[in-house]
């Protein structure tokens, strides 16, 4: 159980940043609770679901998830009406779930938008997302790195699942399934899998391992187990002391993730220019640019920017055609742009007139428009360091 809980945490891991998400991750918990922990259920749990309605709404955009649980359950609750030997019990459950479930609808919409904001969600649902990378499917071809510990609690679940013997709930075994399978089309939601299993597997995972871990553990000197929970305990202030430089009110920037030197000296010229850059660093790019830079999309996203410039935006980025790059270029006054140095826009730039290569790193490449940073660009050539290059220094840069 120590174990288990230890991989639920670690794969949990992934999700946690100080973002509204995290309200998510609560309520997911305590929607889950409440539908399969808990030994009945009544208007005490409508109530519950009518107030986690209001709040879920209010913080984060993922509240229509608990619809989705509620949805889940009723589901198999009332297929399971057909094989129940209590009918009038379950039918009865039935019942307060779908009260719960208009509940909870009804609850959210007192929110400052309203009905629009399950419009909302109803839009972006079909989405496709590209240039987010936690919202791309799990690969495991290119993802099993960084997702060892969620393979390793999926390979524990299915076995657990297989190997137990105690009785197995439809709408629990559905909830999972379902969690699993949104991990898998969108990376994002691999915490939320995380949560499911830590509320609903546990059981499982104890009658089909707990006699056998227990056998094993009584069979060794007392030392051993003593021994390994004391290296795991080494390992882990080693991880924190040595791994992870970052101090709790600074932010670290990978560098082998964010182009942290070409924006530090545009700051420090400061350049002045509009930015058109990759979307995972627009918010970085806001941060340590403004006033001097504005950027021409970042994560705000169709809250900010209307749908011809995300259009315009995605096509500069994943269009096949060179003529449907040249919008984002021609159409606003973008005259400096950073792409990563693997993206097929980089090659774009490169053999396109007009735009000089000013400065790059191990992943990524600044442009400037000629006709604008003509003198900034004549002084690198006049100190032959165009393109400046950057090294690459594997220190992530902190700041407070």
């Amino acid at each position: 159980g120590y174990l288990s809980a230890l991989l639920v945490l670690s794969t949990l891991g992934y999700g946690f940043s100080t973002r509204p998400h995290l309200f998510t991750y609560l309520a997911v918990a305590i929607a889950i609770h409440l539908l399969h922990r808990s030994p009945a259920f009544d208007c005490r749990h409508v109530c519950v679901f009518a107030i986690l309605g209001i709040l879920w709404a209010n913080l984060h955009g993922a509240f229509f998830i608990g619809a989705v649980l509620l949805g889940i359950s009723i589901v198999t609750e009332a297929i399971g009406l057909l094989h129940s030997r209590n009918a009038v019990g379950n039918f009865r459950r039935v019942g307060w779930l779908l009260t719960a479930l208009v509940a909870f609808i009804a609850a959210s919409m007192l929110n400052p938008y309203g009905w629009n904001l399950w419009q909302f969600v109803f839009q972006s649902a079909h989405l496709f997302r590209p240039h987010l990378s936690e919202w791309a499917p799990f690969n495991p071809m290119t993802d099993i790195a960084d997702h060892v510990d969620f393979v390793a609690l999926v390979v524990l679940c299915v076995a657990a699942l297989i190997m137990s013997r105690q009785p197995k709930r439809p709408a629990a075994i559905s909830t999972l399934l379902v969690a699993l399978g949104a991990a898998c089309a969108m990376r994002r939601n691999i915490p939320l899998f995380a949560i499911a299993a830590a509320m609903l597997i546990p059981g499982h995972i104890q009658a089909a391992f707990g006699k056998r871990v227990d056998g094993v553990i009584r069979g060794m000197p007392t030392a051993i187990p003593s021994a390994i929970l004391a290296g795991f305990i080494g390992v882990s202030i080693a991880w924190l002391a040595v791994g992870r430089s970052k101090i709790p009110w600074t932010i670290e920037v990978q560098r082998d993730r964010y182009p942290v030197d070409i924006i530090e000296a545009l700051q420090s010229g400061p350049v002045k220019g509009n930015l058109l850059t990759f979307f995972d660093w627009g918010e970085y790019a806001i941060w340590k640019q403004y006033p001097y830079g504005r950027v021409f999309l970042d994560g705000r996203l169709d809250c900010c920017y209307s749908k011809t410039v995300i259009e315009d935006y995605l096509a500069f980025f994943y269009a096949r055609t060179p003529a449907d790059r040249e919008r984002a270029l021609e159409a606003y006054p973008t005259d400096l742009v950073l792409v990563s140095a693997k993206d097929p826009a980089f090659d774009f730039m490169s053999e396109r007139p007009g735009w000089t290569l000013v400065m790059t790193t191990p992943i990524a490449g600044l442009f400037a428009r000629d006709s604008v940073h003509h003198v900034w660009i004549e002084e690198l050539r006049a100190r032959k360091s165009l393109p400046f290059v950057f090294g690459s220094d594997p220190s992530p840069a902190v700041f407070p």
